[in-house]
């Protein structure tokens, strides 16, 4: 061979012409290991102090509440989650809870360290994503520049900003991170796929990837759409070759769709999608200052807010300034297509990833939450990145100014996590961040918990107008102060706009309280068996029903009715109350007798079960029980005329003993 020849050659193998050889040195093991290390180290310290925060919101649901994670078996129950919660159609993450449950009970440190962890995988794929991305496309003119340096500092910002707080701290939104991590990982495995000679085990993986993350949180549909794309803009070329190559493979990514529709339809159709009861239009005129406000954050994340609250009625006036912004934007990511496809992958996945909860699909219980940012962030931040690298030529201007930022972001996020500890704080700053019903609501929950009845009320009553939830409370709080009118009328409006929400069963049983306690017993029996209908087994229902037949001196039917409850709750004083005193009133006093005596002994400071009792007794002739029986009721009796009334009975009735002896 001719040394001409072998010049020639030189160039195709040297660094300056980004070869496959060169690229290889560019992310050799040593430096990966070395940035691994630094991003786990990195995000462990950032979030060093978020371990111990109690739960939040949805956590009581899907944690304290969740019967479902108490046992590992049956499996099928662990896999539902509890219907229409945030775990429902999600049985990935419900089983996550139940192991968490099995290893530390209800310790949130767990469940917050489990997160963390997930986090911390998501962060690190994305690493691997974007230094492959960038080894595998050196020879293309827009990326020969970057290196391996480049995707460490991508995945260091993405890792510590602000805006991913709540994946770790709010730990219901495990659902966003493990979805992330399956999300970011399909694609990782596709990137290996395309360049390893195992390409079906990598495309396998990449497969298995998708549908797990399928069972993690329905955004996962968009995950086929990105890695068609990806293979489009990196692999490729062009959007035919695709569907030549690997249109089994695609076929199989597309199965997610089918996993969706099959586990999660209509396990939360009272929160999400079309029949949730608010309109695709408005939930879409919605999002647009929802948009506007993650890019302000992202890129100034001050004043987070923990939870934005409901959708609201919002006219397109309102919303046409902000919405024609993200017009603009969009447009403009069509345009990318055009000039530079690198970037328009990139600016096409913020937008992708935040279409199935940011667009028009409503989400009746949410109309924002800053965790929906989670992968979009990825594609603002690479793009942030590779603007830098644009300006500066320079590595080492590149590394202090990413450093100094990253170090920023990491203090906010510490600062951030300690917001979690005090449930009070944190809402009262919602309300002043972010003001709506839920947060006024919630903040009133906190303030009655602190003994502070008076301050929850007028919280309570904020939130009355837009949040159904608050007229359950204002109307048990009336119900408690004896307002039975208002109690009445608070509770009716809740079953009305929320007619199938499980405190339903409950409000429905309070409102034939009121109902019974103002006088209208034929009314509380409608409502109570409209309880029935959604609970058939429900004991106070049963009972109610009892109490209202026994204002209406149906004696025979409301004696069944405590029947039929004390079926359903046998230790139940009161009930075994009332069961007695029907029977009495029926002349029944055998049959009463043994009523009243469980329900004395099940309460024994009642005097009036003691005292219907003694009658009872008395009117059999049992004269010895029945002074007894009234002696315990006059010592339970905290009222002095009371006494005074038993004192004489007892008197009375010894004198009809006495005569009776003489007989």
């Amino acid at each position: 061979m001719s040394s001409r020849t072998k010049t020639a050659k030189k160039p195709r193998h040297s660094a300056a012409a980004g070869s496959p050889v060169a690229s290889r040195r560019a992310i050799g093991p040593r430096h990966t290991w070395l940035f691994a290390i630094i991003l786990i180290a990195s995000t462990v310290l950032a979030y060093s102090n978020a371990f111990s925060a109690p739960f939040v919101l949805d956590d009581v649901g899907v944690v304290t509440d969740n019967r479902t994670i108490l046992s590992l078996t049956p499996l099928s129950r662990v896999l539902s989650g509890p219907i229409q919660s945030s775990t429902a159609g999600r049985p990935l993450i419900n089983l996550s809870f139940a192991l968490n449950y099995a290893a530390g009970g209800f310790d949130p440190r767990g469940y917050h360290a489990v997160n963390l962890l997930l986090h911390i995988l998501a962060g690190l794929t994305l690493f691997g994503v974007v230094r492959r991305t960038i080894a595998n496309a050196a020879q293309r003119s827009d990326l020969s520049k970057l290196s391996d340096l480049f995707a460490f500092l991508c995945a260091f910002i993405w890792m510590l900003h602000p805006l991913q707080t709540e994946v770790v701290d709010y730990v219901t939104q495990r659902t966003e991170s493990a979805m992330g991590l399956a999300y970011l990982f399909t694609l990782y495995a596709f990137i290996r796929g395309v360049t390893s000679e195992r390409s079906r085990a990598w495309f396998g993986l990449a497969v298995a990837s998708c549908w797990l993350g399928a069972l993690c949180k329905e955004s996962m549909v968009t995950a086929p759409i990105m890695v068609l794309l990806y293979d489009a803009v990196f692999c490729a070329g062009n959007f035919r070759e695709p569907f030549r190559r690997r249109g089994a493979l695609y076929a199989a990514l597309a199965g997610t769709w089918m996993i969706v529709a099959l586990v999660a339809g209509g396990t939360r159709s009272h929160s999400a999608g079309f029949s949730s009861g608010v309109s695709p239009w408005t939930y879409l005129l919605n999002q647009a200052p929802i948009l506007v406000r993650y890019l302000r954050l992202t890129i100034w994340p001050s004043a987070l807010v923990f939870d934005y609250g409901l959708p609201r009625t919002v006219t397109l006036g309102s919303a046409l300034p902000l919405g024609l912004l993200i017009i603009a934007l969009l447009i403009g990511t069509a345009a990318l297509w055009f000039f530079s496809r690198p970037a328009a992958f990139l600016a096409t996945w913020i937008f992708v990833t935040l279409a199935p909860t940011s667009s028009f699909v409503p989400i009746a219980t949410e109309v924002g939450a800053e965790r929906r940012m989670y992968l979009a962030l990825a594609g603002i931040v690479v793009l942030a990145v590779f603007a830098l690298s644009k300006i500066s030529s320079d590595s080492r201007i590149l590394v202090t100014v990413v450093a100094s930022l990253t170090l920023v972001l990491g203090m906010v996020t510490f600062r951030r996590n300690s917001d979690y500890y005090d449930l009070t704080a944190l809402w009262r700053q919602v309300i002043e961040r972010y003001p709506h019903a839920r947060a006024h609501y919630n903040y009133g929950l906190r303030l009655k918990d602190a003994g502070q009845r008076d301050e929850a009320i007028k919280e309570y009553l904020i939130a009355a107008p837009e949040l159904a939830d608050a007229e359950y409370a204002l109307g048990f709080e009336a119900l408690n102060d004896q307002r039975y009118d208002e109690a009445a009328t608070r509770l009716r409006r809740f079953l009305q706009m929320k007619p199938l929400d499980i405190d339903a069963i409950r409000a429905s049983n309070l409102l034939g309280r009121a109902l019974l306690a103002s006088g209208h017993p034929a009314e509380a029996i409608v409502c109570y068996r409209d309880t029935l209908r959604m609970q058939p087994r429900n004991a106070d229902a049963m009972s109610g029903i009892g109490e209202a037949l026994l204002k209406l001196d149906k004696f025979q039917e409301a004696s069944d009715a405590f029947r039929a409850s004390l079926e359903q709750s046998a230790d139940n004083p009161t009930v075994h109350f009332n069961l007695g005193f029907a029977l009495m009133k029926m002349g029944r006093f055998d049959d009463a007798i043994p009523a009243l005596a469980t329900a004395a002994r099940l309460n024994p400071n009642n005097p009036a079960a003691h005292a219907n009792l003694a009658t009872s007794l008395a009117q059999l002739g049992r004269f010895d029980e029945a002074i007894a029986e009234f002696r315990q009721a006059s010592a339970a009796e905290s009222d002095p005329a009371a006494r005074n009334e038993i004192a004489g009975i007892i008197a009375q009735l010894e004198a009809e003993k006495k005569e009776a002896g003489h007989r």
